[in-house]
C-alpha cells in the first residue's frame, strides 16, 4: 500500500485464502519457510508453513473478532481449541530439568478478578511426579473456601482415591456407590441393608471411629 496507517502496514487485494503476506526463509533453502497471512474469506490470522515446497497450510490460526485460538484446526469455537486427526489432540506438559519427589509438572488454573479488582485464584488441577523414578505421578485438585486453598481430592499413581475434605454425595437415587463390580449385590446401599460392616480407615491406615 502506499497508504499506511500504521508503523508497517502489509495490505492485500487479492480475494484469496491464502493472499501473499509475510513470509521468514532462509535464502540457502528457498523452498522451506513460514508464513503469517491474514485470509481473505474469513479475516482470520494465520500461521503456517511450507518444507520442501510442501504447503502444509495453517497451523495457527487467531479469530479476527473473538481472539478464540487454534491449534491444528483453522475454525477455532474456544479461547483455545486443538485440532488433528483422532487421538492426536494432546495438550502436553513436561519439564526442562530432573524433580524430584512431588514436584508438580503442570497446573491448570482456574481464577477470576474480585469486585477490587484483585487477582482471584479459584481451583487448580495439578500433575505430580511421585517418587525419584519418572513412571509414577498423581493428579491432585485444589479447591479455594472462605480464601483458603488446599487440596480436596488426590488420584494416586497406583489409582487409589483419597478425599482430603468434603463428602462423596450420591444425588441420583437410581445409582450410586458400588464395590468390587456393578451388580445390585455390590452396590454400597445393599451392603448397608444388610449385615455388612465396612472397614472404614483414616489418611494414616488407622481405623476410623
Amino acid at each position: 500500500t502506499s497508504s499506511p496507517n500504521a508503523k508497517l502496514e502489509i495490505a492485500t487485494t487479492a480475494a484469496t485464502a491464502k493472499p501473499p503476506s509475510l513470509r521468514i526463509s532462509n535464502a540457502g533453502h528457498l523452498t522451506y519457510f513460514w508464513d503469517i497471512w491474514r485470509d481473505n474469506t474469513t479475516g482470520y490470522l494465520n500461521i503456517g508453513s511450507t518444507t520442501n515446497g510442501n504447503d502444509h497450510g495453517a497451523h495457527i490460526t487467531i479469530k479476527d473478532v473473538t481472539g478464540d485460538v487454534g491449534i491444528g484446526t483453522t475454525s477455532p469455537n474456544q479461547l483455545l481449541t486443538l485440532g488433528g486427526s483422532a487421538g492426536t489432540q494432546t495438550l502436553s506438559f513436561t519439564t526442562s530439568a530432573y524433580l524430584g519427589d512431588q514436584a508438580v509438572i503442570g497446573n491448570i488454573e482456574f481464577s477470576t478478578h474480585n469486585a477490587d479488582a484483585s487477582y482471584g485464584q479459584l481451583a487448580n488441577i495439578y500433575a505430580l511426579k511421585t517418587g525419584t523414578n519418572t513412571n509414577s505421578g498423581d493428579i491432585t485438585f485444589w479447591t479455594k473456601r472462605n480464601g483458603a486453598r488446599s487440596e480436596k481430592i488426590r488420584i494416586e499413581n497406583d489409582g487409589t482415591l483419597r478425599i482430603k475434605e468434603g463428602s462423596i454425595i450420591v444425588e441420583s437415587t437410581s445409582q450410586g456407590i458400588y464395590l468390587g463390580g456393578t451388580a445390585t449385590t455390590n452396590n454400597l446401599k445393599y451392603y448397608e441393608e444388610g449385615t455388612w460392616t465396612p472397614t472404614i480407615k483414616d489418611l494414616n491406615g488407622n481405623l476410623a471411629t
